[in-house]
C-alpha cells in the first residue's frame, strides 16, 4: 500500500518472525531493511534482532549484532546467552554468563534458567551448584521456572539426589518440572523410579505428554515391563501419539526387548514416516529372539525403501546370520556407507568372521580398525580358540 515501515512496525516483524516459526531468511531480510534505513543505531531493533537472531541458532550473525549494541542490557545479554544455551553451546554460554557479571548486570530469573540449561548440557554441576547457591541468596527458588530448570540441570548432570531435594521442595509441581525429574531419572537408568514418579504424577492429577510417555516407555523396554509398557500404549492412543514419529520408535523398541515381535510390527506398519531408528528398532527385535530370516529381509526393504543402515543396525543384523555369505553381504555394505573403521560395527564384523572360522578376514577388519579396545581383541582370540588356533 506504499507505506514505509518504520521502527516500532520492523521490531513488530522480529517478534513475528521469533515467535511463529517463520524461515531464517526473513529475519536476514527485515535486517537488510533496517541497513537500507539507516536504522543499524536503533538499540531496541537491534535488541530484536539479537533475539531472533539466536532463536534461529544464527550465533555469527546474533554476535555480530550484539557487539554492535551501543549499550547492552540484561535482554540482551540474556538473548545471547539464550542461543548459545539452546543451540549445543554451553561453555560459550557460561562464558556470556561472566562477561554480563563483570559488565555489573545483574542476571534475571530467565537468564538464570537458560544458564541453567547451559550447564546442564555439558555436564557442569560445579558451575550449576554455584548459580543454585546464588538464586537461593537471591529468594527466586519459589520461582516455578527457576525451580524446574535447577531439577532439569541437577537431573542432566546426574545429579538425581539433589534433583530430588529441588523437586520435593518447589512449591507447585506442574508437567515441565515433572518431565525434568523423570527424563533425568530415565537417562541415568533409574527404570523403577520412573514408573513410580509416573504413578505419582498421575495421581496428582498431571496428565502426561509426548516426553513423559516416551520416558516410560524407555523405562519399560529396560525392565521388560509390558503389562505397564501396553498400558501407557493405551494412554499414547486415546492422546493420539502413536503416529508421532518418536513415540513409534519408542514403542518398537518396548514392544521389541519385550518379545512382542508382533506388535512391534503393527506399530511400524502404522507409522506414515519410517526412519533408520524405526528400522533398526525392529531390526534389533527380529535378531534378539533369533528371526533370522525376517532380519535379513528388512535389513534389504530398509534400504530398497532408501533409507541407509545405522552403525547400530548393521551390529543388531550381524549377530545371528547363518552363513558367510550373509555375512560377507554385509559387509559389503557396511563398506559402501564408510561404516567398517567405527570400533563397534568393526569389532562386529570381526566376531561375525572369526565364528565362521574365516581367521584371515577377520585379521584383515581387526588391522583396519583406527582404534581397538577390549572387545576387538576378544572377539578375535574367542574365534581363534573355537576353530584350533591354540598359538
Amino acid at each position: 500500500e506504499g507505506i514505509t515501515p518504520d521502527s516500532a512496525t520492523l521490531v513488530c516483524g522480529l517478534k513475528a518472525c521469533s515467535n511463529a516459526g517463520c524461515c531464517a531468511f526473513k529475519v536476514q531480510e527485515l535486517h537488510g531493511i533496517i541497513a537500507r534505513k539507516g536504522l543499524e543505531r536503533n538499540h531496541v531493533l537491534n535488541s530484536a534482532l539479537v533475539d531472533s537472531y539466536a532463536k534461529y541458532g544464527m550465533i555469527i550473525e546474533t554476535q555480530a549484532v550484539f557487539d554492535k549494541l551501543m549499550f547492552r542490557d540484561v535482554v540482551s545479554w540474556t538473548s545471547l546467552l539464550s542461543g548459545y544455551a539452546e543451540h549445543g553451546r554451553g561453555d560459550q554460554a557460561l562464558k556470556c554468563f561472566k562477561h554480563m557479571q563483570d559488565n555489573g548486570i545483574s542476571p534475571t530469573d530467565v537468564t538464570y534458567v537458560c544458564t541453567l540449561k547451559a550447564c546442564g548440557s555439558i555436564g557442569s554441576i560445579i558451575k550449576g551448584q554455584e548459580l543454585h547457591s546464588e538464586i537461593s541468596k537471591k529468594g527466586l527458588l519459589e520461582n516455578f521456572y527457576v525451580g524446574s530448570a535447577l531439577v532439569d540441570m541437577y537431573a542432566k548432570c546426574g545429579s538425581l539426589l539433589n534433583a530430588k531435594v529441588v523437586f520435593d521442595n518447589l512449591l507447585s509441581r506442574n508437567l515441565v518440572s515433572w518431565n525434568a525429574l523423570i527424563s533425568g531419572y530415565v537417562e541415568h537408568g533409574h527404570n523403577e523410579e520412573v514408573l513410580n514418579f509416573s504413578e505419582r504424577m498421575h495421581h496428582e492429577g498431571i496428565s502426561p505428554d509426548l516426553v513423559t510417555l516416551v520416558c516410560g516407555l524407555k523405562a519399560c523396554a529396560s525392565l521388560g515391563g509390558i503389562e505397564k509398557g501396553r498400558e501407557m500404549y493405551d494412554n499414547v492412543v486415546k492422546k493420539s501419539l502413536e503416529r508421532d514419529i518418536v513415540v513409534g520408535n519408542t514403542l518398537i523398541d518396548m514392544f521389541s526387548k519385550c518379545d512382542c515381535i508382533t506388535e512391534a510390527k503393527d506399530v511400524f506398519d502404522k507409522l506414515p514416516a519410517r526412519n533408520a531408528v524405526s528400522w533398526t528398532a525392529l531390526i534389533c527385535g527380529y535378531a534378539e529372539y533369533g528371526y533370522v530370516e525376517e532380519v535379513q529381509y528388512m535389513l534389504n526393504q530398509m534400504q530398497t525403501e532408501g533409507v541407509s543402515p545405522s552403525s547400530a543396525t548393521f551390529v543388531c543384523s550381524m549377530k545371528f546370520l547363518e552363513t558367510p555369505d550373509n555375512g560377507q553381504g554385509v559387509h559389503c555394505q557396511i563398506v559402501k556407507l564408510g561404516l567398517e573403521k567405527e570400533t563397534l560395527v568393526g569389532n562386529t564384523v570381526v566376531d561375525m568372521y572369526a565364528k565362521f572360522g574365516l581367521i584371515v578376514e577377520a585379521e584383515d577388519v581387526l588391522q583396519s580398525l583406527l582404534t581397538r579396545d577390549v572387545v576387538s581383541w576378544n572377539a578375535m582370540m574367542t574365534g581363534l580358540i573355537e576353530h584350533g588356533y591354540f598359538d
